[in-house]
Formats: C-alpha cells, sequence, structure tokens
C-alpha cells in the first residue's frame, strides 16, 4: 500500500492547531495540520486520524 502523504511535510507552526476540513476524508472538527510537498509545490490540510493512519496502517486493522 502507498503512503498518501509520501513527500509531504508538516509546515512549521501549522502542526495540528487547526480544525479545517481534511483534504483526505472530508472531515472537519478533528484537529489538522497543513502539509506540504516540495517536490510538486503542493500543500494539503490533513486531519490527525489521516495523518496517523498515514504513518502506521497497521495499527488500524
Amino acid at each position: 500500500m502507498s503512503r498518501m502523504l509520501e513527500g509531504y511535510e508538516i509546515i512549521p507552526g501549522y502542526d495540528f492547531d487547526m480544525f479545517e476540513k481534511c483534504d483526505i476524508c472530508g472531515l472537519t472538527g478533528k484537529p489538522t495540520a497543513e502539509m506540504k510537498n516540495h517536490e510538486e509545490r503542493e500543500t494539503m490540510t490533513v486531519c490527525i486520524d489521516c495523518y496517523e493512519f498515514d504513518k502506521n496502517p497497521d495499527l488500524f486493522e
């Protein structure tokens, strides 16, 4: 399984202190972080649940 957030890094100062809509699951109300892909010059907003799932998918089986 390929990681959704491969190549993305959390932008300093935007680490799970916002409550925006997650670009992956579409939910609002969860802590979100702004992440940036330096190669493709894209940003995305990711909730803490999607971030944790991407880092450790085996924990959610």
